[in-house]
């Protein structure tokens, strides 16, 4: 079994999944009779050498933010304070334009998306133009990230002083303001109904918290590491909440119940000093979660310096067991969408290059 383990994490350090590839085959062939074979090779065909379906040439600071109603993807450079609407499958530019500085991105709205610039709310189509702005109640500090609700009708605006702001995406107005951290903000998700929001904060405030849509605190809870993306269950009435150490965690709505680690991680994932360490993606840092639509899918993203750390697993939420596994995702994840048909997924990163997956 521990020559198993190493065998994999040797294959995990490889990007090329051509190398991979012909590592495992090496192995293999070197091991017909070692115990650990059946194990290497289950493990093996987990680490699947898949390659994105498309990889879209992006400069550094790009975000892949959503998927557009209609299909195409919504890039947001952050240098060059340009929006471009893709075709994700194609890589075709469909349409471009620029945004005002210190105008953030917040979410899709029925026919386009929203913006923010100082104390207004912006609606823009989908073909990327302006078309009128909505003053918020007050001005806010520094956008650090949003959420929505499954139907689009809430947004939270987290904001860099700690405060999550609840609007309608229709109007813009204002729902709820509440103090949930002392520092940033760096996960938060709604249940479907918009009834409970989550919010988990950055290193100086690394607790998730549950508040209901009228402000009353609901639970709090400290998962050993910083909240970095949340998703709701329904099916499991949970939030999957993932942090700075590798971990993903369903934190109950009920706070009568504990969290809890459901995600079943590879039996050979470790550090590249070859401890096996828990947790859903080992040594890495999870970085984005996405939930398929109507389905028990989760997938999540985890980065790091170490190049085993780049991953992208898809999960299935009835049994915790992991589906596949791409490793050695060739870049750093910054970011993780999935579309509204749960069939594409975009990984965006800090170099720059955005990679489109298909989810089967």
């Amino acid at each position: 079994m521990a020559e198993g383990a190493r065998a994999l994490r040797r294959l995990e350090r490889l990007e090329d999944p051509a190398a991979r590839r012909a590592a495992a085959d090496d192995w293999l062939a070197a091991h017909p009779h070692h115990p650990a074979r059946a194990e290497v090779e289950a493990l093996a065909r987990r680490a699947r050498a898949l390659s994105p379906l498309r990889t879209i040439d992006a400069p550094p600071g790009t975000r892949a933010r959503f998927f557009l109603e209609d299909g195409p993807l919504l890039l947001d450079l952050l240098e060059e304070r340009v929006l471009r609407r893709i075709d994700p499958e194609s890589g075709v530019e469909l349409a471009r334009s620029t945004k005002s500085e210190g105008e953030w991105v917040v979410c899709p709205a029925p026919g386009g998306f929203l913006t923010r610039r100082g104390g207004e709310l912006r609606r823009w189509d989908a073909d990327l133009h302006p078309l009128g702005a909505v003053p918020m109640a007050r001005p806010r500090a520094g956008l650090c990230m949003v959420a929505t609700t499954p139907d689009g009708r809430l947004a939270v605006l987290c904001l860099a002083d700690g405060e999550a702001v609840v609007v309608r995406v229709a109007d813009g107005s204002e729902v709820l303001a509440v103090r949930a951290h002392a520092g940033d903000i760096d996960a938060a998700a709604f249940t479907p109904d918009g009834g409970v929001l989550l919010t988990g904060g950055d290193s100086r405030d690394p607790t998730v918290r549950l508040w209901s849509i009228d402000g009353r605190l609901v639970r709090r809870v400290a998962l050993g590491g910083n909240p970095k993306a949340a998703v709701f269950d329904p099916t499991g009435g949970c939030f999957y909440v993932a942090t700075s150490v590798g971990r993903i965690y369903a934190v109950p709505l009920d706070p009568a119940l504990p969290p809890r680690e459901p995600l079943v991680p590879p039996a050979a994932d470790g550090a590249p000093g070859g401890e096996v360490l828990p947790g859903a993606h080992g040594t890495g840092v999870v970085r984005g979660l996405a939930r398929a639509p109507d389905a028990d899918r989760l997938w999540s993203v985890a980065g790091g310096t170490w190049p085993g750390a780049r991953q992208l697993r898809a999960w299935d939420l009835r049994t915790g067991a992991l589906r596949y596994e791409v490793a050695g995702l060739g870049l750093d994840p910054a970011r993780l969408v999935v579309s509204p048909s749960g069939r594409l997924l975009a990984v965006s990163s800090e170099e720059g290059p955005v990679q489109v997956w298909a989810t089967d």
